[in-house]
């Protein structure tokens, strides 16, 4: 018996690079600070067969930079 898949015939791809580093002021203080670059891309086809989709593929590329900062102070 045929049913509707729950997922698209697809090709997809992650990846990701990031950097850290840290400087220590002094005894007690630290200073945290870190980036990374995300990318993905797919490439999709749909079946409209069992769902009337208004479209047969897509194909997204896509990255995003994000970062974080932090300061600790020991006591």
């Amino acid at each position: 018996m045929d049913g509707a898949s729950r997922y698209p015939d697809a090709n997809w791809q992650s990846m990701g690079i990031y950097v850290t580093d840290q400087h220590r002021f002094n005894r007690k203080f630290v200073f945290q600070l870190g980036a990374r670059y995300n990318s993905y891309s797919i490439d999709a086809q749909f079946d409209n067969t069992f769902y009337p989709f208004p479209f047969t593929e897509a194909d997204i590329k896509n990255g995003a930079v994000t970062g974080s900062s932090g300061v600790c102070v020991q006591t």
